[in-house]
């Protein structure tokens, strides 16, 4: 991808195409960008052709950012907080109590044994599902592209996806951070460790947990 299309995105992003469909014409976003009118329409068509936007014409393009231009960006973000942060990230977020489906994911070999082998340690039959502002989840899925896969697999006829794994640690205990690569818009992230983190830090839904993000 080329700088002038990440430069595109970041511009449609403080338009405020990240988070709603914006009406903007070729020749404000090239006046945005710097750019004639012809250049800027053709990069935006270019940017259509990769998935990175969607657009519905009219009198002006309605435009906005699609997944796919979304990660392009978060990993931007994530790049440049490693540039000026020093040490590594905490993700803050309040306690709440989840619906039993961790257990379940936990319970399969299939993905006990990757955790096993990565982490280093098989976690305990259940997670702990934190809550996260917009602002904690943009900063947590700006660090998702040093996340480690944990492969899918298919057992008893059911297809069980990849998951994305980030090394963590809360209250000196290491543990990971989880989350579906196919779950794009959930603001709640599970953790999982070789304890019962619930019941060994004495946490009840609503108190808040810090959760410092390990690069390896």
């Amino acid at each position: 991808m080329k700088p002038t299309h990440i430069n595109a995105l970041k511009n449609l992003g403080l338009f405020g195409a990240l988070h709603s469909r914006i009406p903007i014409t070729s020749a404000e976003f090239g006046k945005r960008m710097g750019l004639s009118q012809q250049s800027a329409s053709r990069i935006l068509r270019e940017l259509q052709a990769m998935d990175m936007i969607d657009i519905s014409r009219g009198r002006k393009s309605w435009i906005r950012i699609t997944e796919r231009g979304r990660n392009v960006l978060m990993k931007e973000y994530g790049d440049y907080r490693a540039i000026f942060e020093k040490g590594e990230p905490v993700i803050r977020g309040k306690v709440e109590s989840g619906m039993g489906e961790g257990r379940y994911y936990l319970s399969k070999r299939g993905y006990l044994d990757q955790i096993k082998k990565i982490f280093g340690f098989e976690p305990y039959p259940g997670t702990l599902n934190v809550r996260l502002s917009m602002e904690e989840m943009t900063k947590y899925r700006g660090f998702l592209g040093k996340a480690m896969t944990i492969k899918g697999f298919v057992s008893e006829g059911r297809t069980f996806g990849d998951v994305l794994a980030i090394k963590a640690e809360m209250e000196g205990i290491i543990c990971a951070v989880i989350t579906p690569k196919r779950s794009h818009y959930s603001d709640v992230v599970e953790v999982i460790a070789p304890v019962n983190l619930r019941g060994l830090l004495k946490l009840k839904d609503g108190d808040e947990v810090e959760i410092e993000l390990h690069s390896a």
